[in-house]
């Protein structure tokens, strides 16, 4: 996979672009820890050897985009689990619940295109503790 990537005329940033639309999309429709699992293993390599990024900051913007894919539609694992928890007799349905996510998507989105651009946010505080 890696030769592959390598053989590939596109930038690193477009390279990783790829790999979060891919994780978006697939914790959109499946469980979140199994696409770790299996995805994990195949853009680790590639993100840290091959693209030569952190090892840390990839794993904090994996960790939002899984988080971003357990609250979005269709699947939204996130929402069935806080349905869930509310009282019998509540008027809070799944689609309300459904249409009130999108602010915390935003966000979480925002959040994530901030770390993208200024990767030290994610490093700073693993590098003052282990130096």
């Amino acid at each position: 996979m890696g030769n592959f990537v390598d053989s590939l005329d596109v930038p690193r940033w477009g390279v990783m672009l790829v790999i979060l639309l891919i994780y978006f999309l697939l914790g959109m429709v499946t469980d979140l820890l199994s696409m770790t699992l299996v995805t994990m293993p195949i853009f680790f390599p590639i993100v840290v050897d091959l693209l030569g990024y952190d090892p840390i900051w990839f794993g904090v913007i994996i960790s939002m985009m899984i988080a971003i894919g357990g609250i979005t539609p269709p699947v939204g694992t996130g929402i069935f689990l806080v349905k869930g928890c509310i009282p019998s007799g509540n008027e809070a349905t799944l689609s309300k619940l459904f249409a009130g996510v999108w602010p915390f998507v935003i966000a979480a989105a925002l959040a994530t295109l901030i770390m993208l651009a200024v990767p030290t946010l994610c490093t700073v505080l693993p590098e003052l503790v282990y130096g």
